[in-house]
């Protein structure tokens, strides 16, 4: 055990001495994610289309309303012609649009929003559940205007959506609005850490090629021993090249 160590120990002061893989590792993929992550930071909100006809009642109003509490998306009214060139040209996420036979989707329980995608992007799966939440919500208030004849489901949307108590926004455990996460500073780490995979294998392709290699098999070390010296040596130097980015993520990119 003792000689793995050895190696082990070996190999991590002989890669952590040298300046320029200090650089590799840690400071370029830090510099990259500052870069471009402050970059990504001030994106455009994505789009949605919401379609809604002048021939359009008041229902469909009310909805549109209800699905614009979401922030995180910036909702648009289109035609629906004007959808579909906005879908095809992927300027939007997907265009949504309130069942024609709205009603008769909400008493035999089918999908109440027809959604149309180019591609189903990371977006579009934020936007896919929220959908289905906001008709969670409509199928719920549709049933207690069933109890109450007297109430339309149009009016019992514009009560809610006046009085406010429609909170669609997500919240973590201490009670504030969550924020998606900037992944491109973690894509760039991920990408640095391939690249030192890649170097790792590369060290040893060229001590093979110097005869270092040669030199260490036939020493009185047994051969497994030396290659799992390397190995793990490596898949700490994996860990320790993550552990500190991810830490500069977490405080400067509240990546987690």
């Amino acid at each position: 055990m003792h000689k793995i160590l050895a190696i082990i120990t070996l190999k991590l002061k002989e890669t952590l001495k040298s300046p320029l893989t200090l650089i590799f590792l840690f400071v370029m993929p830090i510099v990259f994610s500052f870069i471009f992550g402050s970059t990504a930071s001030d994106s455009k909100k994505p789009t949605v289309a919401f379609i809604l006809e002048p021939s359009q009642g008041k229902l469909d109003q009310e909805i549109f309303q209800i699905l614009e509490k979401n922030t995180k998306f910036l909702w648009v009214k289109a035609t629906e012609r004007d959808a579909k060139d906005l879908v095809s040209e992927e300027k939007v996420v997907a265009s949504v649009k309130v069942a024609n036979q709205l009603k008769s989707h909400l008493k035999e329980n089918k999908e109440i929003f027809d959604v149309t995608v180019y591609k189903k992007t990371e977006e579009y799966a934020v936007l896919s559940p929220y959908l289905k939440e906001t008709a969670t919500i409509i199928y719920q208030i549709n049933q207690g205007v069933k109890k109450q004849k007297s109430v339309s489901l149009s009016n019992a949307l514009n009560k809610l959506n006046e009085s406010g108590t429609i909170s669609l926004i997500e919240k973590n455990q201490d009670d504030q609005a969550s924020q998606q996460p900037n992944l491109i500073p973690l894509g760039f780490t991920i990408m640095f850490m391939m690249f030192a995979i890649s170097s790792s294998v590369s060290s040893i392709h060229l001590e093979y090629k110097d005869y270092t290699w040669q030199r260490l098999l036939s020493s009185p070390i047994h051969k497994i021993y030396v290659l799992l010296g390397y190995l793990v040596a490596y898949f700490l130097l994996g860990w320790i090249q993550l552990g500190v980015l991810l830490t500069v993520l977490s405080v400067f990119f509240h990546v987690y």
